[in-house]
């Protein structure tokens, strides 16, 4: 699963809130082996009509009684063997039912359960209201963590798996998308009924449903199709802007995991209202609509990302699945890393590091500093991010031949089943012969990253380097292994040193002084590293290094090490390199580092911003014009507003008109107002210019005038991100005692019950449950939400809420 909608590389993410804590996974006495699941609905009452069929076999002697998962099931009628069950117990969320006859070990049984349910998660019904009639009629669902329970009847944890019948009734003209094998649609005068067959066991959480009108395109690999759904007026030029890359994803995935794509299709289905951005249900990935975008949005933006994320779970987490929740990490941060290597593999080194280096391995790092959280036995969002970033560590330590036979060794062993760390350890130590205990123990076991401080000493006497390393981190210490790349004599050697003490020397024999001395070499390690060196030293790395990531990864500690001599010629370096540099993610450091010189003077700024300017005109690379922007926005200076307006007017990429519009409001002075409403009253592919609008207008505007935005977006009918950031502003100015916020935001509540559209609801819900003189009007909402659809999006503060009494 992918959370954050849209920033697909760039990964945060709230999995953990959604997913069950467990110290171990779950016991169990029986074995489902087959689901036959039958449906039909009444969309207007959100009400599933359901059929279900479980054969399952004994895990012990003497099994009398089964326990199935299923949250407020109605009208139940359990049959076995022809036999209806009377004296079965439905407690609301399991139907308790005792067998007859006693089963022993390995005996088998099949159950039918006849049962109607209104779910109030794992489903979701949408149709066209009086509020937003421009909703689509659509059902679909989402079963991570363990929802599916909430519309069908089974064995609910991940740490089982069974095939798969869906067999499903809707009006004619309608869609159905499902797991496996279509095998086909029969016709009985209004109605059409779907029939899939899933032949490849799956855990029950990634079994999946979407209905609704749509379109199919479909492509080809190996003879298997691979199909996208899309809305009918989408169109194959859009459709293929943002799936078209899925066969060759196919083909890499197969083959450097060396299994092949081991189910019988692969589909993609655009959904509404998705709370997250994918979902990789078995053979058939649900996928936010948001990811369709124009040819504007296409300049920055990609579904790529996205695409390959969902796809490489089809491996990690479908064909293998993590045992139990608490070791997600493994689903999740490896088709985070894996979506990396794919890049690599289409794009090259450079940006498979450069990528890995910004959005994956800085936030980690930060993150791991702040709050540390370790990627077994609990749920951090950093399973993503940190997974992926341990994975590279894992690669890079072992070499590429090992990890590549690791990962094939552990998917053959573990095919259509499950598996946990020490699982995927054992694989790797037997593909590359090393002892990993120490590894897996410091990295995926143990929480938080380490800190070291380094400087470095040449003593001419004895021709030796000294490096010294302090670990300062609060956590225990790491066995790290830091690549170094030493300059001596204008020549580059690399070595790797281990240090694992709180404070290490390590000496290093050279035949002369170094010009220049560089730990992390490649940004390998996952590490906070403060590396005490002249600007000089820092200059030379930035300007010689042969290693990309070396370069960048000294530009900004240009800008912070400068002292008054030096600070012309950072500044000439930094546009110097920004505009001639033929490498992108040179120019786009560039231009960050540059907004980092707020410290120098006037006369310094201003020319950055001269610079800065003339290399707008001329930039090509859309996502590099946003960076330059950004540093625009931050310079303390002041410089001419007419190129800004011009981009804003022009860019062909939507996403720098957003940032030009963000840069006009912060730099415009006396006509912020005007750019505020310029940018309020402009369309763009998913709101991106009224998101720049929004997310400036805390600090240019007072409460008043941000009161006035904030309603004219609040409320049904608005696009949802409009809806949200209406409620952050609420929010923020109701925590300043605006009262007018606080009944909004409670009218916002009340209206949301009814509305479906429920990510808002969760500042709306966490701010109103601030104010006990609120918590009368702010119960029965809640009631009505905690009973509904909402309770997914509204969990945090319902959890706010009862701890306060209210619920």
């Amino acid at each position: 699963m992918k959370i954050k909608p849209l920033k697909l590389l760039g990964i945060l993410f709230a999995l953990a809130a959604l997913l069950p804590a467990a110290e171990q996974w779950r016991s169990h006495s029986f074995d489902v082996l087959h689901y036959r699941l039958q449906f039909s609905f009444i969309p207007e009452e959100h009400r599933v009509l359901g059929d279900a069929e479980i054969s399952l076999r004994s895990l012990g002697n003497g099994l009398d009684s089964i326990r199935i998962d299923a949250i407020n099931f109605e009208n139940v009628l359990i049959l076995i063997s022809g036999d209806t069950i009377t004296n079965a117990v439905n407690n609301g969320r399991q139907l308790i039912i005792p067998l007859e006859r006693k089963l022993d070990f390995d005996q088998t049984l099949t159950v039918r359960i006849l049962y109607e349910a209104t779910p109030e998660r794992g489903l979701f019904f949408y149709n066209p209201t009086a509020m937003d009639p421009y909703q689509r009629s659509q059902i679909w669902s989402q079963g991570e963590g363990e929802d599916n329970r909430y519309w069908f009847p089974g064995y609910d944890s991940p740490n089982d798996k069974a095939t798969a019948e869906i067999i499903v009734t809707v009006p004619a003209g309608q869609t159905v998308i499902s797991n496996g094998r279509l095998l086909g649609q029969i016709g009985r005068e209004d109605k059409t009924i779907w029939y899939y067959q899933l032949e490849q066991p799956t855990p029950m959480y990634l079994i999946s449903l979407v209905i609704g009108a749509y379109e199919k395109y479909t492509d080809d690999y190996h003879g298997k199709p691979v199909e996208y759904f899309v809305y009918p007026e989408t169109g194959a030029e859009t459709t293929y802007r943002s799936f078209g890359r899925t066969p060759d994803m196919l083909r890499f995935f197969s083959d450097y995991t060396g299994f092949e794509y081991p189910f019988p299709k692969y589909s993609q289905a655009l959904i509404t209202n998705f709370m997250f951005s994918g979902m990789e249900n078995i053979s058939a990935t649900t996928i936010t609509d948001r990811t369709i975008h124009d040819a504007s949005a296409h300049l920055t933006f990609e579904s790529d990302g996205l695409v390959a994320h969902e796809l490489a779970h089809q491996w990690f987490g479908d064909l293998v699945t993590c045992r139990d929740w608490s070791e997600i990490w493994l689903n999740e941060g490896f088709a985070t890393y894996f979506t990396h290597l794919y890049y690599r593999d289409w794009k090259g080194d450079e940006d498979f590091r450069y990528n890995l280096w910004r959005g994956t391995q800085l936030p980690v790092i930060e993150a791991e500093s702040k709050n540390p959280a370790h990627l077994s036995g609990d749920h951090p969002g950093l399973v993503y991010t940190k997974g992926a970033s341990v994975l590279h560590m894992l690669r890079e330590k072992i070499g590429e031949a090992a990890f590549r036979s690791g990962i094939d060794r552990y998917l053959d062993e573990h095919a259509f089943g499950h598996a946990e760390s020490n699982d995927f350890k054992k694989a790797m130590e037997e593909a590359g012969g090393q002892n990993l205990t120490t590894f897996f123990d410091e990295w995926v076991y143990r929480a938080g990253v380490p800190h070291l401080k380094v400087t470095h000493f040449f003593r001419e006497e004895t021709k030796t380097l000294f490096l010294y390393f302090e670990q300062v981190q609060d956590s225990a210490l790491y066995h790290a292994e830091i690549p170094v790349l030493i300059v001596a004599g204008g020549k580059y050697q690399s070595t790797t040193v281990s240090t694992s003490a709180r404070r290490d020397t390590i000496a290093i024999p050279l035949p002369a002084a170094p010009q220049d001395v560089i730990i992390n070499s490649n940004a390998v390690v996952l590490a906070e590293i403060e590396q005490e060196k002249p600007w000089s030293y820092w200059f030379l790395q930035a300007e010689k290094s042969p290693l990309l990531m070396d370069r960048i990864t000294a530009y900004t500690r240009l800008t912070s090490t400068a002292v008054a001599g030096e600070m012309s010629s950072t500044v000439k370096f930094l546009t110097d390199r920004l505009s001639h540099s033929a490498n992108p993610y040179e120019r786009e450091q560039a231009a960050f580092a540059l907004s980092k010189i707020n410290s120098f003077t006037d006369r310094e700024q201003k020319t950055a911003a001269r610079q800065l300017i003339r290399r707008l005109k001329d930039e090509q690379t859309a996502r590099i014009r946003i960076e330059i922007l950004r540093s625009l926005t931050a310079l303390q200076t002041d410089f001419s507003m007419t190129e800004l307006k011009k981009i804003f007017k022009n860019d062909a990429s939507v996403a720098v008109r957003a940032e030009a519009i963000r840069c006009l409001i912060r730099k415009g002075g006396n006509k912020k107002l005007d750019y505020v409403e310029l940018g309020l009253q402009s369309d763009s592919w998913d709101e991106l210019i009224r998101e720049a609008v929004f997310n400036e207008i805390d600090s240019t505007l007072g409460s008043e005038q941000r009161l006035k935005i904030a309603r004219r977006y609040l409320m049904a009918g608005n696009h949802p991100k409009l809806r949200s950031l209406a409620a952050g502003q609420l929010a923020s100015l109701a925590r300043e005692g605006n009262e007018v916020a606080k009944d909004l935001l409670l009218l916002m509540i009340e209206e949301g019950v009814g509305d479906h559209r429920y990510r808002p609801l969760i500042q709306a819900i966490r701010t109103m449950s601030r104010f006990p003189e609120y918590h009368d009007r702010l119960r029965p909402a809640c009631e009505l939400i905690l009973q509904g659809q909402g309770n997914l999006y509204a969990k945090e503060g319902i959890r706010a809420l009862k701890k306060q009494g209210l619920l």
